[in-house]
């Protein structure tokens, strides 16, 4: 940290320590059912608050403390949970993402990103994850997952 966090600025909200007021969560909405159970319903909420005309703030002087845990599996990268993500993370950047962000996402990040979850689900020995992640993906293509 080189001091560039000690000014408020606008920015993307986290659901993990995020603050808005209830008026304008319920006229937006509030958070996707679409993205239950493991979001990423945050930040579809925050880019549809800045789409909205409302401007999100980092304030340096908050202090916020999280519990980070996985929903599922008791902190493995369950089939249920990797089959969640997976679809859920698509079903946002189709939302959000323009054309050229999605091409060079399935081009380029996706292949990287799959693979590295199959290596590293694999030297664990969790194949149901694989499994799930590979579920959640035929499930965006209307196939039986």
């Amino acid at each position: 940290d080189d001091g560039q966090y000690d000014t408020a600025r606008d920015c993307v909200a986290c659901g993990g320590a995020m603050l808005t007021r209830t008026e304008i969560f319920e006229a937006l909405g509030g958070f996707d059912e679409i993205f239950s159970p493991v979001g990423p319903e945050d930040l579809d909420y925050s880019l549809r608050l800045q789409n909205a005309g409302y401007t999100a703030l980092f304030v340096p002087e908050a202090v916020g403390y999280h519990r980070v845990s996985h929903t599922f599996g008791g902190g493995r990268y369950s089939e249920e949970y990797a089959k969640h993500k997976a679809r859920n993370w698509f079903v946002f950047l189709r939302r959000h993402g323009p054309w050229w962000h999605q091409a060079g996402f399935f081009l380029l990040s996706a292949p990287v990103l799959i693979g590295r979850l199959v290596v590293r689900e694999f030297s664990r020995g969790n194949l149901r994850a694989v499994r799930g992640m590979l579920r959640g993906l035929l499930a965006l293509t209307g196939r039986r997952a």
